[in-house]
């Protein structure tokens, strides 16, 4: 700032004076010319000279002023002047403005010549400058900033005069134009909050009603400063055990992309953490999720350097679950969604001859949960194709052999099944009984009846039989009625009867 005081404190040179001196020798007159006291002059400027004549004698002189430039000749002044003996002569020319056409390098010419033409003497000056260029000085209160923070630009012009000047100070699309009679200007500006980070170029750009015109340029930085985190997933919606591919990036003032490291959770709607990493600024991380993870709404959470976000997933409700078949006899069914199952399984088994078995029974499984079914005590021995259904999914497990460990009821009951046609040789998935299971409830329901009823009746008609053995074995006095002694118990003879009754039954059965 001290070039900006001092500059501000110098007055500009309004005039170049050319001092010349002629001192009178014998009959001739000698010339001596200053220096120029500035090296540049602006158009505008005022070419001023002055000068002093001396004589040792009285005579009449004339004295010219020539201005000679790269491409411009000019003699600009000419005047009479008389000298006396030891008389100093002191004449100012007068100013001459400085115009475009004199641009380039000049000096000043100086002619003393008598009037009677017997007398001429001439010396030129030193060279200086013509130009429409204004030299022009920037400086800021900082070199470094944040967004946001005020900007003061201070500005110094080198100029001999003080013409109302315009400064236009640029920096990155902003344009701030101002006015200023004085060798100096300043600007305080705040600096956009969404400004770029990096280096930024402040031009100021000076120009004056003569054509003189000037820039000047100084360089700031601004700091890169996290504002916001972008995390994006590929889909909104997610199945249970399928895998979350969550993309971040650390953003500055600008939206620009970062360097960073961002921390990642995904929590669930109890606000409890199922997965949680770090990763580096537009990076990818991947969360296989559980199969069993329950439904509902999740919640991405990222942060780095205080800066949040948040994005909501969702896990769909899955019902559904998956066989698995040991290759040998045990049959898994598994619960492989994220909510309780609680449907029908429909195991089938198939031969190569068409008939086909169903294996049909309400499962209630947790998810995670699993229960297995025994091939050799559920079915008949035979070599099947084993299928499974669950959600539209098929599984298909082909020449499975069985053996037959089937207990007795089992054997019984699934008899009675493949005599009412409910299992050999119906389609399980197809059957009419299948699709109506209230009916298939009476149906079952029925056949029970009907087995108590036969059940019934063939002991009623064996109770009968017997009966009417007893009569004909009474009638052929094989049976005795009373017992010897009177007082024989009712009861013993009665017992009696009855073993020699089924000892008769027996032997008639061998028979």
């Amino acid at each position: 700032m001290d070039n900006f005081k001092q500059l501000a404190m110098k007055k500009a040179i309004p005039a170049v004076f050319l001092i010349l001196i002629v001192h009178s020798i014998a009959a001739s007159a000698a010339i001596s010319i200053d220096s120029i006291n500035k090296k540049q002059l602006n158009i505008g400027d005022k070419l001023t000279v002055s000068y002093n004549l001396t004589s040792s004698s009285e005579t009449e002189v004339l004295f010219k002023l020539t201005l000679r430039c790269s491409s411009f000749d000019l003699s600009y002044y000419t005047i009479p002047v008389g000298l006396k003996v030891s008389t100093n002569k002191s004449i100012v020319a007068p100013p001459l403005t400085v115009n475009s056409q004199m641009q380039g390098n000049c000096f000043v010419k100086a002619q003393v010549q008598s009037t009677d033409n017997t007398l001429t003497e001439e010396m030129e000056s030193d060279t200086f400058g013509i130009t429409n260029e204004i030299g022009v000085k920037l400086e800021t209160n900082g070199k470094s900033f944040l967004p946001g923070e005020k900007l003061e630009i201070n500005g110094a012009l080198e100029q001999s005069f003080s013409p109302l000047r315009a400064v236009m100070i640029s920096l990155d699309k902003q344009a701030i134009s101002l006015w200023t009679s004085s060798d100096t200007f300043n600007k305080t500006i705040d600096l956009s909050k969404t400004m770029k980070s990096g280096e930024h170029t402040i031009t100021a750009a000076v120009n004056d009603s003569h054509g003189n015109k000037g820039t000047a340029e100084a360089t700031i930085t601004i700091a890169q400063v996290p504002t916001s985190i972008l995390a994006n997933t590929e889909k909104d919606r997610f199945d249970p055990g399928e895998t979350i591919k969550t993309h971040t990036v650390l953003l500055d003032q600008a939206n620009d992309s970062m360097n960073g490291t961002i921390n990642v959770r995904i929590v669930s709607g109890q606000k409890k953490d199922i997965f949680a990493s770090d990763v580096e600024s537009g990076g990818t991380l991947e969360h296989e999720t559980e199969p069993s993870l329950p439904p509902g709404i999740y919640t991405i959470k990222a942060a780095s350097m205080g800066v949040k976000a948040e994005k909501k997933i969702v896990i769909n409700t899955v019902e559904k679950a998956a066989a698995l078949f040991d290759r040998k006899r045990t049959i898994t069914v598994k619960n492989t969604g994220n909510v309780d199952y609680g449907k029908y399984t429909d195991i089938r088994l198939s031969t190569d001859d068409g008939k086909e078995l169903s294996l049909v029974k309400k499962l209630k499984l947790k998810p995670g949960e699993e229960t297995s079914f025994d091939l050799y005590t559920e079915f008949p021995a035979n070599t099947y194709t084993i299928s499974f259904s669950s959600e539209g999914q098929r599984q298909e497990f082909p020449g499975i052999a069985t053996q037959d460990q089937r207990s007795f009821p089992k054997k019984a009951f699934d008899g009675i099944k493949g005599v009412t046609g409910m299992v050999v040789g119906t389609s399980a998935s197809e059957g009419f009984l299948f699709k109506r299971p209230f009916l298939a409830l009476l149906t079952v329901m029925a056949i029970v009846v009907l087995i108590f009823i036969i059940y019934k009746g063939e002991r009623q008609r064996r109770k009968e039989l017997a009966q009417k053995t007893i009569e004909a074995l009474r009638e052929d006095n094989i049976i005795p009625i009373k017992g010897g002694d009177d007082t024989t118990d009712e009861t013993l003879n009665r017992d009696q009867h009855k073993k020699f009754v089924e000892d008769m039954l027996k032997e008639k059965q061998f028979k």
